[in-house]
């Protein structure tokens, strides 16, 4: 589906970012197909060790790295609240992050 630049006014990505390879990739395109102004919401999986996220196959990070690549792909955050996750195993959980970016609108010149 081809969708034209500047076309949605917000984007939503709830437990999406732990399949993610390049995350500065996807934040990038979600910019450009965000209206100046328009929101990002997601959930950022707090960082497990490495052991774990082989074995259960996703990504954690620390969230300071998740904010600056929002930052370098143009959007400024407006909110971060810490939020429940879910259970990997009875004795392993996954936290999130929760933060809403908006994409700086273009001075006028």
């Amino acid at each position: 589906m081809s969708v034209p630049d500047s076309h949605f006014d917000a984007c939503i990505m709830l437990g999406v970012l732990e399949f993610i390879r390049s995350p500065t990739q996807l934040f990038s395109r979600v910019h450009q197909k965000l209206k100046p102004g328009g929101v990002f919401g997601l959930t950022v999986p707090l960082k497990i060790a490495s052991i774990y996220e082989r074995k259960y196959g996703i990504r954690t990070f620390n969230p300071d790295d998740i904010e600056r690549a929002l930052r370098d792909s143009g959007f400024t955050i407006e909110k971060k609240e810490r939020i429940h996750g879910y259970k990997l195993s009875s004795t392993l959980s996954v936290s999130y992050v929760a933060l809403l970016g908006r994409k700086e609108s273009k001075c006028a010149s």
